[in-house]
């Protein structure tokens, strides 16, 4: 039996303000899943770092709105977790997340880059993880690229399921990117600002 591929969430991250380490987060549901009052919800762990960070407490500005622009209430169910009203046609979720912690499983964001790491970034539907998503970036600086796993098509960053998502951090900037392979596998390793080290030998 053939499994059908669910429609994809859309989601459009854009600088509020870069050096107060501002960004939103706008995730465009398909209407398959507005129509069924989801309820959408922030990890609050990442693979690889199983201690809970509580990603949320840097999550406000819930603002949600149907494909006419019009404002509709989220009800928040718990400290990472908000209950949507069912709505005909798609409905967009935007946020603001404040960046300002420079690990391997936060977020942080500057007037020099981006890194984004994916449970501490996007929403999911509960119960949904196997929704595909579609990543845009919209209003960077200019010359700023993307360094992710993911595969680019038609200007959108490829996730098939949520759990690819949160395995793929991005890092936007302007970087220096050395490709190499191994064992048949292709590798990028972005470096972004000034070091001491010899780059060739990492």
């Amino acid at each position: 039996m053939t499994r059908h591929r669910k429609a994809p969430i859309l989601a459009t991250v854009r600088p509020l303000d870069l050096a107060q380490h501002e960004i939103q987060v706008e995730l465009t549901l398909p209407e398959d899943l507005s129509a069924s009052g989801a309820v959408l919800t922030l990890p609050a762990w990442t693979p690889g770092s199983y201690l809970v960070r509580d990603y949320a407490r840097l999550l406000d500005r819930v603002d949600l709105r149907n494909d006419r622009g019009a404002r509709l209430q989220a009800h928040k169910v718990d400290k990472q977790s908000w209950s949507l009203p069912a709505v005909q046609g798609r409905a967009a979720l935007s946020y603001r997340l404040f960046c300002n912690d420079l690990t391997v499983r936060t977020n942080h964001v500057d007037a020099h880059h981006a890194q984004l790491v994916g449970a501490a970034t996007f929403l999911h539907a509960r119960g949904e993880t196997d929704r595909p998503y579609e990543v845009r970036f919209e209003g960077f600086p200019a010359g700023w690229e993307v360094a992710t796993a993911l595969p680019l098509r038609a200007g959108a960053y490829q996730a098939a399921d949520f759990d690819t998502l949160v395995d793929s951090p991005f890092e936007l900037g302007r970087f220096r990117l050395h490709r190499f392979s191994s064992g048949g596998t292709r590798f990028g390793f972005a470096i972004t600002g000034e070091h001491i080290g010899d780059e060739r030998r990492i």
